[in-house]
């Protein structure tokens, strides 16, 4: 996790002592991400991308996955939901990730999303099983991936005017 999402695990961990969904942390941090630093897992790097917005310390990360030879880059979102908002500062940065997430330089083609429900991933398995080698991989989809995040960030958009709202009356 990042700095700032460990502070939060820890803070959240203790703020749940003694309520029906109590739940425990580590003892100590792991391993501490950092933004644009790579992680390596035998042959496999993945990239962390810090994306505040579903808490403070989301982090996304991204990677190389194959198919039939060739390398496309995918994404998995850290957070893409709004339940965790504590502000409009926090619906602004949320925004500000979705967008840096949408950046050409990135070249995201995959979406593979910690929550399947929420990109439809889910409802693709039987089709992605019956796969041949020559059909259209459905996940490999860079302008159904660039649709979701900008849905995503309209959504917050409208969070935002409500955050807003609060924080003026």
């Amino acid at each position: 996790m990042t700095e700032r999402g460990w502070n939060e695990a820890f803070r959240y961990a203790k703020e749940s002592i003694g309520t029906p969904k109590e739940w425990k942390m580590l003892e100590e941090k792991d391993l501490v991400a950092r933004d644009g630093e790579t992680l390596r897992c035998g042959d496999n790097v993945f990239t962390v991308l810090e994306t505040p917005g579903h808490t403070w310390g989301t982090a996304s990360y991204m990677y190389d996955v194959r198919r039939n030879g060739k390398s496309y880059k995918a994404v998995t979102v850290g957070g893409q939901g709004l339940n965790a908002i504590e502000g409009p500062d926090q619906v602004r940065a949320y925004i500000k990730s979705m967008e840096r997430l949408s950046e050409d330089s990135l070249n995201i083609e995959v979406d593979l999303t910690a929550h399947p429900f929420s990109s439809g991933l889910a409802d693709k398995i039987d089709t992605i099983r019956s796969l041949k080698p020559a059909d259209e991989h459905p996940l490999i989809n860079r302008a159904a991936y660039l649709a979701r995040l900008k849905k995503l960030n309209e959504g917050a958009a409208a969070r935002l005017k409500l955050e807003l709202a609060k924080a003026e009356g």
